[in-house]
């Protein structure tokens, strides 16, 4: 866990780590961001990349199949979605 107001010499330490695992910077005892390695990044955006074409291809079998949602209810449902993007 990296403070805010640690010094930036501890900033390859902390990169050294996030290759290991996610590391929460914190400050006033709330995490402002999280630190990630390209690999857990890339693979965060993958997917998110495969969760929207699933979503595409399931509202295209709903289409095709006559079994539309009004516009407006399918936002909805995406804004209130738990597997968020």
């Amino acid at each position: 866990m990296l403070l805010t107001h640690n010094s930036n010499s501890e900033l390859s330490i902390m990169l050294t780590e996030a290759q290991k695992a996610p590391v929460h910077i914190r400050e006033d005892g709330k995490t402002v961001a999280v630190l990630l390695s390209a690999s857990d990044y890339q693979r965060i955006e993958q997917l998110k990349l495969e969760l929207l074409q699933e979503r595409a291809k399931q509202s295209d079998i709903e289409y095709h199949s006559e079994t539309t949602v009004p516009g407006k209810t399918f936002f909805q449902s995406l804004l209130n979605s738990d597997d968020d993007l």
